[in-house]
């Protein structure tokens, strides 16, 4: 709810409670005297023929009790309003009271210029239908007057409380006026009733002529408080006094003829006062005490830093605007925490905040100064690396790349298939826990099962037998003693394999393969089978071999009388080696590497120099 709005409703609230004491109520009317009593409403109160109170003693209201919570800017259900520290300066009272438009206060800084006038009123209770009273404001339609608050509704008030001047007022020729007007063409504006009270009928109407000071309120008079007191609130003149007109009269202290609030005369016509809680004139603030050490001075002036007099919340005033002496440029003494880095001061945040980018020593946060600022984990003041807490104040743990009690590596990492797993101990092969560069750990010393003593699975092919292999000559052949898979070939699983010479996957040793996968090949059955190069034809010798080159006729006749050309060998050795080819796949053997000139033995190239056929 903004000020306005508590401004509006506070003054509806206030003005009904205000006015409430001023609404009286008659004793009901009988049935004679009706068509009389009727005749008395919309005139105003007091006039002749009609009935008056039976008590007319003023009712005496007890000043406002300030409620407990009032000042702390919250408002309360006891509260009107509540403006904190601002209350008295604004338009919520100490007693956390609404001043508006209609009060009876003249509240200046509140942009009031004067208090509308009032007037009471008969008229029947629309409730219980008897006659009463009620107090209206009077607005007029010429001349100078105090404009009334405008009011939609209850709760939405605004405008009122400023002089306005109209047209002059000119006396109407008739002499038949109503009583009821204060003044000439002057409007009757309507407040809320109240609750009525009990009146007693008035004497007979005495014909007297309108007399100013008689005390009762005739014609042409805007008051008439029955004294010749000129200096009350009801001049002599019967009118009320008007501020602003340039005349001292009524209960002015001042008038000088303006409608300036912020000179020697307010706007209500008041030599300004200071002390008296109402901030009027030249003031700058009034507190209404005599304490010169608060926001107000007892001179009603703002304290100003910088002026060498010590006032107000001011700590010091030395009268110079160096920021870097025993009393800051905002007055106050110096001390780490008021927010200014003075000499001796690293910094100076103006907070009580310890672990922040400042300490409250006014020195800058750093690690190692047993203070744990945002963004440190710990903060133990040494420089010892390989306790609880780093030099880089982080809380020490295994991965943070220092090895610190209890940790036997510590490669800074998550891996944990590394050297150093993440619980940063050295892996122990045997332990039944997989981890570091383990690739298995069965928990036993068996160094020949599928997890060997190293925690490494076997790897074929490395001359090193373990876990089950059977062999491990250190190559990939598969036609030597040990396969490349590490297993002794078995006779008799239809597998090549190892040095087997046939494997036809049985045990019968007249099937050409013997049980032991040796061949039994028969040379000169003119079939060739396995082990046999050639069984028969012109180039197979007797042991089904194939003829060397040189012992064939087309080698004979290459060799041009036992001189071996260049050409002649290249022949020969092409021919050597496609017959070895032939041989080779024959025999169903595997062909590892190309057959070159490295690979046929010297016995089988039988070179012309150390084989000669002499015929």
């Amino acid at each position: 709810m903004n000020q306005n709005t508590l401004l509006r409703t506070g003054a509806m609230s206030a003005a009904m409670a205000v006015l409430g004491l001023l609404f009286i109520a008659f004793v009901p009317i009988k049935s004679s005297n009706l068509t009389a009593q009727i005749q008395c409403v919309g005139l105003p109160y007091g006039t002749d023929g009609c009935p008056l109170r039976m008590d007319t003693e003023e009712e005496i209201t007890e000043d406002p009790v300030t409620p407990p919570n009032c000042g702390d800017g919250v408002l309360n259900s006891d509260e009107e309003c509540d403006a904190g520290r601002f209350n008295g300066f604004s338009y919520c009272t100490d007693s956390c009271t609404i001043l508006y438009c209609g009060d009876g206060k003249i509240s200046p800084f509140n942009g009031e210029e004067c208090e509308p006038s009032t007037i009471e009123v008969y008229i029947i209770d629309p409730i219980n239908g008897q006659l009463t009273t009620e107090v209206q404001f009077v607005e007029k339609t010429c001349g100078e007057f105090c404009t009334v608050p405008v009011c939609e509704s209850e709760e939405q008030c605004s405008g009122g409380c400023v002089w306005l001047i109209l047209p002059e007022c000119v006396e109407p020729e008739s002499t038949e006026v109503l009583a009821s007007t204060a003044e000439p063409d002057s409007i009757l504006v309507e407040l809320p009733p109240s609750e009525p009270l009990s009146l007693v009928h008035a004497a007979p109407p005495e014909p007297e002529s309108p007399v100013c000071g008689n005390g009762k309120l005739e014609k042409d008079e805007q008051c008439d408080d029955g004294n010749s007191n000129s200096n009350d609130e009801c001049p002599n003149d019967c009118r009320f006094a008007v501020c602003g007109d340039g005349i001292k009269e009524g209960i002015e202290q001042c008038d000088d003829g303006n409608h300036i609030n912020t000179d020697n005369c307010p706007t209500n016509c008041q030599i300004p006062y200071c002390g008296n809680g109402i901030r009027e004139g030249r003031e700058e603030c009034d507190d209404g005490n005599q304490n010169d050490f608060d926001n107000c001075p007892t001179d009603c002036i703002a304290a100003v830093c910088g002026d060498g007099i010590r006032e107000g919340r001011e700590d010091c005033d030395d009268g110079n605007r160096s920021d870097d002496d025993a009393c800051s440029n905002s007055c106050n003494l110096v001390r780490c925490g008021d927010g200014i880095v003075q000499n001796g001061e690293e910094c100076d945040d103006g907070n009580k905040v310890n672990n922040d980018v400042c300490s409250n020593k006014c020195r800058k946060a750093i690690c190692g100064d047993s203070i744990v600022h945002d963004g440190e984990g710990c903060d133990d003041g040494n420089q010892i690396n390989t306790d609880s807490c780093t030099n880089s104040c982080k809380i020490a743990i295994c991965g943070d790349g220092i090895i610190q009690l209890g940790e036997e590596c510590d490669d800074g990492n998550r891996s944990n298939f590394d050297e150093c797993p993440n619980n940063c101990l050295l892996a122990v092969c045997g332990n039944k826990k997989k981890d570091g560069t383990e690739e298995c750990d069965d928990g036993n010393k068996n160094n020949f099962d599928e997890c060997p003593n190293d925690c490494t699975i076997p790897v074929c092919g490395d001359g090193i037998m373990e876990g089950k292999e059977q062999c491990d000559d250190g190559n990939l052949s598969d036609y030597d003693e040990c396969p490349s898979y590490c297993r002794l070939a078995i006779c008799g699983n239809n597998i090549l394999e190892g040095l087997e010479e046939c494997d036809d996957g049985n045990k019968q040793d007249e099937d050409g393969c013997s049980r032991t996968c040796k061949s039994e090949a028969e040379c000169g059955n003119k079939k060739q089978e396995k082990g046999e190069e050639c069984d028969g034809g012109e180039n197979c010798t007797n042991e089904c071999l194939l003829m060397t080159f040189l012992q064939t006729r087309n080698g004979k006749s290459a060799m041009g009388g036992g001189v071996l050309t260049i050409g002649g060998l290249l022949f020969l050795l092409r021919k050597k080696l496609t017959a070895l080819g032939g041989a080779i796949l024959n025999s169903g053997k595997k062909i590892e590497t190309i057959v070159s000139l490295d690979d046929i033995p010297l016995d089988e190239l039988e070179m012309p120099w150390h084989k000669w056929d002499n015929n």
